[in-house]
């Protein structure tokens, strides 16, 4: 029996429905990282001025702004509505649903801040003709987060691609800015 057959067959069934979102969510977010990166959709040119390169950068980070203002407008609702949890957790104990939004909240949160960073490194690192990338995974993240939104409760399968769609677009694109300084240092 071959390994990763064994290894397939000893997966859970919620291990299983994880790894097919996070496969999905993969090879999506490689699709879209090569497309933006190498396409050049926008058609972004040479030179660029660090105020073109800014707008860029701003421009990408609307939609995860949106995302994140979403997850923060998700817990003020339930909070606003419900007499238990409208005190805080520092008044009472917090019921299972705003325990909820709060991981919610959490997860797109380090996002954002993964992204923040993403961003501004590939705006001002890479050449210009590579700015698409901005707009098309900003763009991913925002897809990605709703459907971790909407799959959270749902369990781990059903929010895993949304991950997906967030995460390793910018794990793809930090690795692309590395192998393009090692290309640019040593060749």
């Amino acid at each position: 029996m071959p390994i990763s057959s064994s290894i397939t067959n000893k997966l859970t069934s919620k291990q299983r429905d994880v790894t097919q979102g996070i496969v999905i969510g993969m090879l999506v977010s490689f699709a879209v990282v090569i497309y933006g990166a190498l396409a050049n959709p926008f058609e972004y040119s040479e030179p660029q001025s660090l105020i073109e390169r800014l707008v860029i950068y701003a421009y990408g980070m609307i939609l995860p702004t949106l995302s994140l203002i979403i997850a923060v407008g998700r817990v003020a609702k339930h909070r606003f509505f419900s007499a238990k949890d409208i005190d805080g957790s520092s008044y009472y104990e917090q019921s299972e649903r705003v325990r909820r939004l709060q991981s919610v909240l959490q997860n797109t949160l380090e996002q954002f801040c993964i992204v923040m960073s993403v961003y501004f490194l590939w705006a001002f690192i890479m050449p210009a003709d590579y700015m698409s990338l901005i707009g098309l995974i900003s763009i991913l993240f925002f897809i990605g987060r709703i459907l971790f939104m909407r799959g959270y409760d749902k369990g781990a399968g059903a929010r895993s691609i949304g991950f997906s769609l967030t995460f390793y677009p910018s794990v793809l694109t930090v690795g692309a800015i590395i192998i393009y300084l090692f290309y640019r240092t040593f060749t």
